[in-house]
C-alpha cells in the first residue's frame, strides 16, 4: 500500500505553499507503516502527489501547476519526471474566472476509459453556493478531453480532493465541503458515472473532522 502526503512545516518556515513537499509512507499489511523518499526531476515547478495511478509498467501522478493540470510518470514509484508536454488539461480550456483544482484519476468499468475528477469553483458567487465538479476523459493518461460538468446542484461550497469510485452496481461521488473550511465529508450516488447523481437521507461519511477522505484498493 502506498500513501502519499503533503509535508507541511509550521509557520514561518513555510511561506505560503513553499517547503511544503510530497512524501510518502508504504505499508505491507496495512497497519505498519515506513517512510519512503520520492523524488521529482522539474525543481523549477510544485509538485504534489494528488491523483496517481498505474497503467502497464507506468505510474502517473497528476496535480495542479502553474498553468494547468500537469503530470508526472515513474517506473519505480519513487523517482519522478515531469512530462514535456504538460500541462495536460490548461487552464485556458475552462472559463475565465472559474477554478480547476485537485485531480482524482481511475478506471472507469463500464467504459475502460480513464476518468479525471476535478473540483470546481464559479466566480462572482457566495463561497457555500460556488462549487461544483468538472470531469474529463481520456484513453492513454496523456490527452485529455475539455473539462465537463459532471455535478453542479448549486447549492455546496468548493469540494475539496473529490474521489470516485464503482461499488457493485453504483456509482460513489466523494467530496468535502462546509462552510468557510474543508469539510467535512459527503458522498453522491449514481448508476453511471456521468450521473445523474442522488443524495442519501444521510449524505455525510463521518463527523466534521473527517476532511477530505479517498478510497483505496
Amino acid at each position: 500500500w502506498h500513501m502519499p502526503y503533503l509535508e507541511v512545516p509550521r509557520e514561518p518556515l513555510r511561506n505560503g505553499l513553499s517547503r511544503v513537499k510530497s512524501s510518502e509512507v508504504v505499508s505491507t499489511d496495512p497497519i505498519h507503516w515506513t517512510p519512503r523518499q520520492v523524488s521529482y526531476n522539474d525543481l523549477s515547478s510544485p509538485w504534489w502527489m494528488v491523483a496517481n495511478i498505474i497503467s502497464g509498467n507506468t505510474c502517473y501522478s497528476y496535480f495542479n501547476g502553474p498553468s494547468g493540470i500537469n503530470l508526472a510518470t515513474s517506473q519505480d514509484k519513487t523517482n519522478w519526471t515531469a512530462y514535456a508536454s504538460n500541462p495536460v488539461i490548461p487552464y485556458s480550456l475552462i472559463p475565465a474566472g472559474y477554478e480547476l483544482r485537485d485531480p482524482y484519476v481511475f478506471l472507469n468499468p463500464d467504459d475502460n476509459t480513464f476518468w479525471m475528477i476535478l473540483a470546481g469553483k464559479e466566480p462572482n458567487v457566495a463561497y457555500e453556493e460556488s462549487g461544483f465538479y468538472y470531469y474529463s476523459t481520456s484513453t492513454d493518461l496523456y490527452h485529455w478531453t475539455t473539462p465537463a460538468v459532471l455535478y453542479d446542484p448549486g447549492n455546496i461550497g468548493v469540494p475539496e480532493c473529490p474521489d470516485m469510485f464503482k461499488l457493485y452496481d453504483k456509482f460513489y461521488l466523494i467530496g468535502s465541503w462546509g462552510s468557510g473550511r474543508v469539510g467535512q465529508g459527503r458522498y453522491r450516488m449514481a448508476s453511471s458515472a456521468a450521473g445523474p447523481w442522488t443524495v442519501p437521507a444521510v449524505d455525510t461519511l463521518d463527523g466534521t473532522e473527517l476532511m477530505a477522505p479517498n478510497s483505496a484498493q
